[in-house]
């Protein structure tokens, strides 16, 4: 698969996330953001375009939509879910591609203020790749603004962490 895959795998996701579309064709909807692949600002100017200022809903975007700037600031921030969404599959099929030589995913998270409680307990969690744990959590986490991050270790890089090495 290449990024452009990704890519369409993440829009994928994300438009399940939309709320009030109506009869806004899919279609359009994912050419907003496409011809502005990579620069969420430009993506979020264009979605706000083609969606308008009322009537549509993101399910992260918890503030009132009261006006022309709530809507621009949750489509700036939905077309970075898209990005970051699309990031953490093509991260996932990385970390397949290596994982006979790094067969332990670590779960990371940010740690800044903004990361939920939930990531904040996972943070540090080492499991094989191959674990169920990794079918429910994969970063990008159910939650805006995602920093989390999977980092694969070898057999000699467990032993360290462990303190055997």
């Amino acid at each position: 698969m290449n990024y452009g895959d990704y890519w369409k795998a993440a829009f994928a996701i994300a438009l399940s996330e939309l709320e009030g579309v109506g009869s806004v064709p899919v279609r359009d909807i994912y050419n907003a953001l496409q011809r502005h692949k990579g620069d969420f600002r430009k993506q979020g100017k264009a979605l706000l375009t083609c969606l308008g200022e009322k009537g549509w809903r993101w399910k992260f975007f918890n503030k009132p939509l009261d006006s022309a700037k709530d809507y621009k600031e949750m489509a700036l921030l939905f077309a970075a879910r898209v990005e970051m969404l699309a990031h953490g599959l093509n991260r996932k099929q990385q970390l397949m591609e290596v994982a006979e030589r790094r067969p332990y995913w670590e779960f990371s998270a940010g740690l800044d203020d903004e990361i939920p409680e939930r990531c904040r307990a996972m943070n540090g969690t080492i499991k094989h790749f191959k674990d169920p744990f990794w079918q429910d959590v994969f970063p990008p986490c159910n939650h805006p603004s995602c920093t989390c991050q999977v980092l694969s270790l070898s057999e000699r890089d467990l032993a360290k962490k462990k303190g055997h090495a």
